[in-house]
């Protein structure tokens, strides 16, 4: 008899029209930007990035019974935060940050976007290079109910494309060049 109240009881739970969610949902993702990077010498040595910004696409559903009151979400020391009225107009569903330089570690490249001159292998032919978890962002949301709470935590790591702009830079040193040239 029990496995049978089991049984109705999941089928009319399946068929309902508003599912009974169980638990809060707190997901995220974030596209990696893109900096330039001018030619450097060969050594390994740190690069200081430039400001970022990051899109993010942002899942957050509370369980039943409550309603999201705020979440925030942080990368470095740039924070934004979310109340109930900006969650429920969609403004999670295109979260731009932009991170300034200042805020931001170096990180240590070697061989890539080598200056010419230097010994040029392969490795570091590449124009383009993808770093990853160069930060982390972290996320909480808070959901409230008439007698209930729920928080929730999540976090992820941000990659950074690093693109070479030694062709770019190169083309137009060259344009500058020969619009100042007299024959």
């Amino acid at each position: 008899m029990k496995t049978l109240r089991h049984l109705v009881y999941w089928q009319l739970l399946a068929l309902s029209p508003t599912p009974a969610l169980a638990e809060t949902v707190l997901t995220f993702s974030a596209d990696a930007p893109m900096a330039k990077v001018s030619p450097r010498s060969r050594e390994r040595s740190p690069l200081q990035l430039p400001d970022l910004e990051y899109q993010f696409r942002i899942d957050a559903v509370c369980k039943s019974g409550l309603s999201p009151a705020s979440l925030s979400l942080a990368v470095a020391d740039t924070r934004r935060n979310f109340n109930a009225e900006q969650i429920a107009a969609g403004a999670l569903n295109d979260v731009r940050l932009l991170v300034p330089a200042a805020q931001i570690a170096p990180v240590v490249i070697q061989n890539f976007c080598v200056a010419e001159g230097d010994d040029v292998d392969s490795a570091s032919a590449a124009s383009h290079l993808t770093v990853p978890s160069a930060l982390s962002a972290q996320a909480s949301l808070l959901c409230l109910g008439q007698a209930d709470h729920a928080m929730r935590y999540a976090s992820v790591n941000l990659d950074v494309l690093l693109v070479c702009d030694s062709v770019a830079e190169a083309a137009e040193g060259a344009a500058d060049q020969s619009a100042f040239i007299e024959l």
